[in-house]
């Protein structure tokens, strides 16, 4: 372990155990045991949703940012969380349930220790008999099991909810001194086991302890995790490392994924859930779609003790249902519905921001089924394709087409839910969610398509601009007559006058033509005259500068190479391939 701060240590997986602060408790019963002291305080209704709220980040700005950023933006809204009345509902249950579970276990009392003793000595007994016994020893010893099951289609904001409760609190404390003497303990407050696809128990188990390798760096799924061992004594584990490092909510989320096939039916399933109920293992919460909705109902009626926490059902959202959306601030019932979906409408990154309306509404519930997950992306994926289109602008059209084109992974459930029908909403109810980043990276590239195009078309603009706008050099109208044998004086003359007139859109090819006819009428050597050239060059030759065309073409040709190298080496001539370049 390596020190951090006086906040906490690292851990050996990376995580941070915070050192623990102990508080002062309004309830009498929760002081003197460090497990409560240690946690944070209880929160009110307006501190949770304080705590909680996360509105996206959004200035009128945003909508003048090239569409490749505003793209990104959107994807804000993947943090969108709005509590409503339901979530300061389980933030109440899981505040109560883990501070009641941890009252029967207070590491500073006798009893807890001498528990530990005793499952310590069970399950290292070399008599048969009495460690399989330790699950009865169990049972026998008193426990106050608390929990609940959360039921609800996917995408209603089950698994969101849970974990924006969980963040509230560290999920690792470390404790050091306790009323001046020392406390060697590390508290795990909260431990949240997903279930794999199609898994069995056992694999439930080893779960469990691979999480609580992952937090402390132990090594239990090595010792415990085997498939050979029975799920009585994989429990018997799960109940004493419960005990050894204190977890104070066992959080078992996609209950649904359990597959009775491999865990041997039903009632075998359901009879596992009452013993890890019954055992006191730790205040257990169970999360699940419809699917998983008998069993896990049914383990928690058999197995609860009067703990007043009870179940509940997660809905979709229904299009005329009111309610108060939080209690910590409406005075009277509002539509949920509405509510929520006018909320996210103030967050459009499109050029062209559109007012929220009754149509808008009909239409996004109608395409979602007032499924919250499917709504938000809906509205996500509407705004990518009136970004990368150019629409940049939201209509109830744009979004049914949308809706159309990109729910079809989530059609069955989507007609189910519109059924109305129980046996068919089961069916579909644990279907797999949208891939927001596959659709990103499909309208990210649609508009790098376009972006691409429209660069091509400048470039082939800029192109023909340059090849008709921009008139032919002197030197390649010189060049053109000295490779048609025109003297190097009668050349420059001739070209320096054709060059002087020529007009837009002459080629250079009209242009050497015209100087070479030029040189045959006006200018007309005869042998005297090539005699004086030969005299006049000889003459100026002394007087010729560096870079001079004249004596460029000299060098040339006094080396037996074209002119037209000489003059491409001295740079004057460009190579016409550099014409197109940008």
């Amino acid at each position: 372990m390596i020190n951090n701060d006086d906040d906490g240590i690292i851990l050996p997986h990376g995580e941070v155990a915070y050192i623990a602060n102990y508080k002062k408790q309004l309830l009498s019963e929760y002081n003197g045991n460090p497990l409560i002291e240690a946690l944070p305080k209880i929160l009110s209704k307006r501190e949770y949703l304080d705590a909680v709220t996360n509105y996206p980040l959004f200035n009128e700005s945003d909508r003048s940012l090239p569409p490749e950023v505003r793209l990104q933006c959107v994807m804000r809204m993947t943090h969108y969380f709005q509590p409503l009345s339901k979530h300061i509902d389980l933030e109440q249950r899981i505040s109560r349930i883990i501070r009641h579970g941890y009252l029967s276990r207070n590491p500073l009392h006798a009893q807890y220790v001498m528990r530990l003793r005793e499952i310590k000595k069970r399950m290292t007994s070399e008599n048969k008999e009495e460690r399989q016994n330790l699950l009865n020893y169990l049972s026998s010893s008193k426990s106050d099991p608390t929990g609940f099951t959360l039921i609800g289609i996917s995408g209603v904001g089950k698994t969101t909810g849970l974990r924006n409760v969980l963040n509230l609190y560290p999920q690792v404390i470390l404790h050091r001194e306790y009323n001046g003497a020392p406390f060697d303990f590390y508290q795990i407050v909260w431990l949240r086991l997903e279930c794999p696809h199609a898994g069995s128990l056992k694999g439930l188990c080893g779960e469990f302890f691979q999480e609580v390798d992952s937090l402390l760096g132990t090594n239990y799924y090595a010792k415990f995790g085997s498939t050979r061992n029975s799920e009585d004594f994989m429990l018997a584990q799960m109940v004493l490392i419960c005990h050894l490092h204190g977890i104070g909510l066992l959080a078992i989320d996609e209950i649904q994924n359990l597959s009775e096939a491999k865990s041997g039916g039903a009632d075998k399933m359901l009879n596992f859930f009452v013993k890890l109920i019954n055992k006191g293992i730790a205040p257990v919460s169970m999360i699940g779609t419809n699917k998983a909705q008998k069993v896990l109902q049914s383990a928690f009626r058999q197995a609860r003790r009067g703990t007043g926490v009870g179940d509940f059902y997660w809905d979709r959202f229904k299009f005329n249902e009111e309610e108060v959306a939080n209690p910590a601030t409406a005075s009277k019932p509002i539509n949920l519905w509405k509510f929520f979906i006018e909320e996210i409408f103030e967050y459009q990154w499109t050029k062209i921001p559109v007012a929220f309306n009754e149509e808008f509404s009909k239409t996004l519930y109608d395409e979602s089924q007032g499924v919250t997950d499917i709504a938000i992306k809906l509205y996500m994926l509407a705004q990518w394709r009136a970004i990368s289109t150019g629409i940049e602008k939201l209509t109830p059209s744009l979004i049914r087409q949308v809706a159309s084109d990109s729910l079809m992974l989530v059609r069955p459930m989507l007609n189910a839910l519109r059924s109305n029908k129980e046996e068919l909403i089961a069916k579909y109810s644990d279907i797999e969610p949208l891939n927001m980043k596959l659709f990103y990276n499909q309208y990210k590239a649609e508009i790098e398509f376009e972006q691409q195009k429209e660069l091509e078309k400048a470039r082939d603009r800029i192109t023909k601009e340059r090849r008709t706008n921009s008139l032919p050099g002197l030197n390649e109208i010189i060049l053109g007559l000295l490779d048609a044998k025109v003297p190097m004086i009668t050349a420059q003359q001739v070209s320096e006058k054709v060059y002087a007139e020529q007009k837009p859109g002459d080629t250079l090819a009209e242009l050497i033509d015209r100087a070479f006819r030029l040189s045959l009428t006006d200018y007309v050597t005869s042998k005297d005259s090539a005699i004086n050239e030969k005299k006049t060059t000889k003459k100026q030759s002394k007087k010729y500068v560096q870079g001079d065309l004249r004596l460029i073409v000299a060098d040339a040709k006094k080396a037996q190479r074209p002119a037209y190298s000489g003059l491409k080496d001295a740079g004057i001539i460009k190579s016409p391939l550099l014409e197109l370049a940008i």
